[in-house]
């Protein structure tokens, strides 16, 4: 094989993950050799980090970075030299476009790292309409990914494929004339199709929400139990909109 055409290895769900990675918030820098992905989860470069090191006998670095984001937070940043694993993930991908050519003949463990990938990466959780159900406050969830590019069609269509609730793929338009693609899972249909995030922070509001709604797809759906109502309650009031995010109330 070729520098250029990297001796084909074979698939493990680490190299899927990084490959979900890579689609998403990772990068190769200009050198061509090193990999980088800066996040503000610590947890999300930890796990990042762990995924590469079974990949390379090259160090691996995690930093963090000195400024912080506009809200304030701290940036952290993994990089590895390997132009042998910044080739492959390029050729994986089509230069960072594509889902991979053979991804749907990976193990099903595989593809679904590959997607847990793109999920921490483009993913998101967000506590949304908050509402009086039955004399009681409560919220619901949304869960949904987008970016702009060709893989996140691709996804929806493969999600489609395997019986997986998903709502219409829209396209917009955005400020840098870029066209930007999304779609929203069906909460009940991503739990029982076990996907899932590696970023705590994300991860967290669907075992709350599992706790609270089990069996449920959507508040409509909630048995009209005291102890439910209870539960409900005690939640919506462990929260608070701040900056148009509800965030835990620290007593």
């Amino acid at each position: 094989m070729s520098a250029d055409n990297p001796q084909p290895r074979k698939m493990t769900k680490d190299l899927a993950y990084i490959i979900g990675i890579y689609l998403g918030d990772g990068s190769v820098m200009s050198d061509g050799r090193t990999f980088c992905l800066q996040t503000i989860d610590k947890d999300f470069a930890e796990a990042c980090s762990n995924s590469i090191k079974s990949l390379t006998t090259n160090s691996v670095r995690t930093v963090n970075i000195l400024r912080l984001t506009v809200t304030k937070r701290q940036v952290y940043a993994v990089y590895v030299s390997d132009i042998k694993l910044c080739r492959l993930l390029k050729q994986q991908t089509n230069n960072r476009t594509n889902l991979p050519v053979d991804w749907l003949s990976w193990s099903e463990e595989e593809r679904k790292e590959l997607i847990s990938g793109l999920l921490d990466s483009e993913g998101y959780v967000s506590i949304t309409r908050l509402h009086e159900y039955a004399g009681k406050k409560v919220f619901d969830m949304k869960i949904g990914i987008g970016a702009c590019d060709q893989w996140v069609s691709e996804l929806h269509m493969y999600l489609r494929s395997e019986g997986l609730v998903v709502g219409d793929l829209y396209k917009e338009i955005i400020k840098s004339k870029k066209i930007f693609f999304k779609f929203i899972f069906n909460k009940k249909s991503f739990i029982d199709y076990g996907l899932y995030f590696k970023i705590g922070r994300k991860q967290q509001r669907i075992e709350e929400y599992k706790i609270l709604f089990p069996g449920s797809t959507t508040t409509r759906r909630i048995p009209k139990t005291i102890d439910t109502k209870d539960k409900i309650s005690i939640f919506a009031k462990s929260r608070k909109r701040v900056g148009g995010k509800f965030v835990k109330v620290v007593v």
